[in-house]
């Protein structure tokens, strides 16, 4: 991939995973879709912001992005968003997910506002299943919220995000400093003192059912201070409380999801499971298909907790008297204290007033900048604003005028032109860049990256010559292109390395330009040819043809004719390879010798010069040891070999001198 560790759209991931476009975006990381390269399959990609990658607190964000992925992928269930890889790119972790089409349980609640009873029994049962899976694995999610609850275009639920997820034998207490899930589904435990159980998530699942059913969380506030305090002090209402069309069975359900106490519910999301189960076979058709909708609700929508009851979840001010009777002591005092009164009151609208300065200043608009449109880049509705492809300089002048702040990097790019942008940190347009240590991070194009082939890919003595591919892979090429079907034999290159590269060594090259290898398959292999026989040059062209190396010996032969081949060192139909060396032996004909005249001469020189010859000698004696006769006459030419291979004999007769 391109060195890029921000502007990931249009990058190859790991030389694997191609993004194609963000599709969410959360508090930690976004996500993208993705195409798996290697099995043209698409994907999910979760990457880290940088921003909480090289944080203060890196190493929590780290850990936990971690712990999301070991702990999905050990499980294996259809209603959990299956993991199948995970890594880093320069520091910043990355996590391959089953691509899940479709949409989350929370767009689908702000769709439809209530649900029916077996509509909400179907995606109740369906996440405790996941949840059970987990929860077998001593794995608890502690995070479960409608924004985690995938709506497949089947409609079966996939749980994701395990990001905050915990093994109950390591630790059920969450890191301090860090605040750990959802305050509208955070269980009492998990708010007061950080513990988390499998019933927390339980606790969440029946916060969801509820809601689900009612059309709105029991516990809602604008303020997540005053929800968790709600979760830790009061007691979720039964449904049966607000209105009493459940089946009660199904109300005690979630009602035991939902107990304070967290002994008092369900201790895994297995027993819940069997328990929805066995409530759900006992409803009648008519009663599942019941669907609140707002002709059931009391007109001021009362909700009951404990003994008290409330409007909207809200907890009522104390009653005060309408009596202005002068035996009330608080009357009493503000008839005695009217100008103290009103400089109390002076003052609290100015702490009113300060207040909301404080707040606009330090947590409203006036705390943060919104990242800017550029003015070269057009926006559609249909996908999100972002400011890439925008002139990079005019960029930056554009937010020096704004006042806000921003760093840079340059990266290479495929497919954004040199010196235009090709992302921002934070990426979509109308981002919040806090004032008191936000700024922009800016990635510009530096154009394609050009990569120079090595110059020493053909010598196969040479590391980058013997595995010529991987030597390329690594230099950064990422489109080269190699068939086995193109592959030839060498007599000269060793087998796997280079016979041609183009472009040529040593030619410098946008790093996704084809690069077409050729590599040797080594020595060919050959079968050795019957070749005796043959005739010398015939021979010598039917292995030379072969690449064979050749070595001839010449001896006599009075069975073969002179230049024919008398025999190989290899037998007909050997496997050889070329290069391989052979012996073939070449007849020099029959030896022929002239009979010299040896009469007179003593027997044991005459024995000598003839044996010199090849000549078999035999003698007959005659008394005295001086040749008198030689039974092949003198100046004779004949065959040292006759025909049947056995040595020509001349017979000597010895005499008295």
């Amino acid at each position: 991939m391109a060195s890029s560790t921000v502007g990931f759209i249009h990058q190859t991931l790991d030389n694997r995973y191609f993004i194609n476009h963000k599709i969410a975006e959360g508090g930690m990381a976004s996500v993208y879709e993705a195409t798996d390269q290697r099995l043209n399959k698409r994907v999910a990609i979760k990457i880290m912001h940088t921003s909480l990658a090289f944080s203060r607190n890196s190493e929590q964000y780290i850990e936990r992005f971690h712990r999301e992925a070991l702990s999905a992928a050990s499980l294996d269930n259809p209603h959990i968003v299956h993991v199948y890889d995970a890594g880093d790119i320069d520091a910043i972790g990355y996590i391959v997910m089953e691509y899940v089409d479709g949409t989350n349980l929370r767009s689908v609640m702000n769709e439809k506002k209530y649900f029916s009873v077996n509509d909400t029994i179907r995606i109740i049962s369906q996440i405790l299943d996941g949840l059970a899976d987990a929860h077998d694995h001593n794995i608890i999610h502690r995070d479960i919220k409608p924004e985690n609850i995938m709506i497949n275009t089947r409609g079966e639920v996939q749980i994701a995000d395990f990001g905050l997820a915990k093994h109950t034998d390591n630790a059920t207490v969450a890191p301090t400093g860090m605040f750990m899930g959802t305050t509208t589904y955070i269980a009492p435990e998990t708010a007061s003192d950080n513990t988390s159980l499998p019933a927390s998530d339980l606790y969440s699942v029946g916060l969801i059912a509820w809601e689900m059913l009612m059309g709105r969380p029991p516990f809602a506030s604008d303020n997540p201070v005053a929800e968790v305090f709600k979760h830790v002090n009061e007691d979720v209402p039964t449904l049966r409380s607000v209105t009493s069309i459940f089946p009660q069975q199904l109300s005690d359900f979630i009602s035991e999801l939902t107990q304070r106490n967290y002994s008092k519910r369900p201790s895994t999301a297995r027993i819940a499971l069997d328990n929805l189960t066995r409530i759900s076979n006992s409803l009648s058709d008519a009663q599942k298909s019941i669907t609140l909708d707002d002709t059931h609700l009391p007109a001021s929508r009362m909700v009951r907790s404990s003994s008290h009851t409330y409007k909207d979840g809200n907890v009522p001010p104390p009653p005060i008297s309408t009596h202005t009777t002068a035996k009330s002591p608080i009357l009493r005092w503000f008839k005695n204290h009217q100008l103290t009164a009103l400089v109390t009151a002076v003052i609290a609208v100015i702490l009113v007033i300060a207040g909301g300065v404080a707040w606009w200043n330090s947590f409203g608009p006036g705390s943060y900048y919104e990242l800017p449109q550029a003015h070269d880049v057009t926006c559609t509705e249909s996908t999100p604003c972002t400011v890439t492809n925008a002139d990079a300089a005019a960029y930056q002048k554009q937010l020096a005028d704004a006042d806000i702040p921003f760093t840079t990097q340059v990266s290479y790019s495929d497919t954004v032109k040199k010196g235009k942008i090709i992302s921002t940190t934070p990426s979509v347009v109308g981002s919040h860049i806090s004032k008191s240590n936000g700024s922009v991070s800016i990635i510009i194009s530096s154009g394609i990256e050009k990569i120079r082939i090595p110059s020493d890919i053909l010598d196969s003595s040479t590391n980058n010559g013997k595995q010529p591919l991987k030597a390329l892979k690594n230099a950064g090429f990422i489109n080269v292109k190699h068939s086995a079907d193109n592959d030839q034999y060498s007599l000269t290159v060793p087998q796997g390395s280079a016979i041609s590269i183009n472009p040529k060594p040593g030619t410098r090259v946008n790093h996704n330009a084809e690069i077409t290898v050729i590599l040797s398959q080594g020595l060919k292999p050959v079968t050795m040819p019957d070749v005796t026989g043959l005739s010398r040059a015939d021979a010598l062209s039917s292995l030379n043809e072969l690449n064979l190396k050749v070595t001839v010996r010449e001896e006599y032969s009075s069975s073969v004719d002179a230049g024919k081949v008398i025999s190989q060192s290899e037998e007909d139909g050997t496997k050889l390879h070329w290069n391989d060396k052979v012996l073939i032996t070449i007849s020099k004909g029959a030896r022929s010798v002239t009979i010299p005249d040896v009469r007179g001469m003593t027997l044991s020189r005459a024995r000598t010069t003839l044996e010199d010859l090849g000549l078999k000698v035999s003698v007959t004696e005659r008394g005295g040891d001086t040749v008198d006769k030689q039974s092949l006459s003198p100046g004779e030419i004949i065959s040292v070999i006759d025909e049947k291979g056995n040595h020509t004999r001349i017979t000597l007769t010895t005499t008295k001198r």
